[in-house]
């Protein structure tokens, strides 16, 4: 049966695109065959779906075999819950999973991304993919990031997101403490003044600590870390992104683990 704009589903998809409301009811929306396959072969908690007819009927098999409700709206709805401007034809919406660090296992040779008030979901989302990429065991964000639960971070972690643990801190400090206390080395990194990325020794335990686009690292949060590294670039560029210097240096790590 095909569901209209003033549906009580239609309407809480449409107030999902809100912060508060995210927060009010624990859920959260993303879009597209890509991120809805990448949460049913993760096991994530899809609470329904919605599609028009620009979805094959087989996809739709595949979400039904999986017991989840879905409802067929028409193209106009579909624009009208959208945070598209093309919209791909479908929208799940999930429970948001809270976890904190206790839930993570640490060990003497865990890899971690800290987030220190990042405020791009273009960059938080980027920041997700590439630890998954990499084989990260968690990323830990402040409460002063952009929400994780945002379409567009969620987008932008190409799936990643449904296969990353990723925990919001009030207190990074406090994680820092307790990585570094089950061995973890702890850095934080910085645009100028650190050590040179290429001659820090990153094998074994290590944790990041990649801060806001324009403020970088917080005083608080450098002081807790136990070296700054700098990743050496052209004196004619200022810094590189959040995201991009996530990868510089989990890809350095990377490298020198796996050689």
């Amino acid at each position: 049966m095909q569901i209209g704009k003033n549906n009580k589903l239609v309407k809480l998809v449409k107030s999902l695109q809100l912060k508060k409301y995210r927060d009010k009811t624990n859920l959260f929306f993303f879009e597209g065959p890509h991120l809805i396959e990448e949460a049913i072969k993760h096991n994530y908690p899809i609470e329904f779906v919605m599609f028009s007819k620009k979805i094959q009927p087989e996809f739709i098999s595949k979400i039904s075999e999986r017991s989840i409700p879905s409802y067929l709206i028409a193209e106009n709805v579909m624009n009208y819950i959208s945070s598209t401007e093309n919209n791909q034809g479908i929208i799940a919406v999930a429970k948001q999973e809270k976890r904190s660090i206790n839930d993570i296992a640490i060990n003497n040779d865990s890899v971690f991304v800290i987030c220190d008030g990042i405020q791009d979901p273009g960059n938080l989302g980027s920041i997700v993919r590439i630890c998954a990429a990499v084989g990260v065991d968690g990323v830990f964000v402040s409460d002063d990031c952009v929400d994780i639960y945002n379409p567009k971070t969620i987008r932008a972690t190409s799936g990643a997101f449904f296969m990353e643990p990723t925990i919001v801190c009030e207190d990074l400090v406090f994680v820092i403490e307790k990585l570094k206390n089950s061995g973890i080395k702890v850095y934080c990194s910085d645009s100028i003044g650190g050590q040179n990325l290429f001659s820090v020794w990153l094998k074994g335990g290590f944790a990041i600590v990649i801060g806001s686009e324009g403020k970088g690292v917080s005083t608080k949060i450098k002081n807790a870390c136990q070296n700054t590294i700098t990743i050496p670039i052209n004196q004619n560029v200022e810094s590189l992104n959040a995201a991009i210097s996530c990868a510089v240096i989990l890809f350095e790590h990377f490298r020198q683990r796996t050689q």
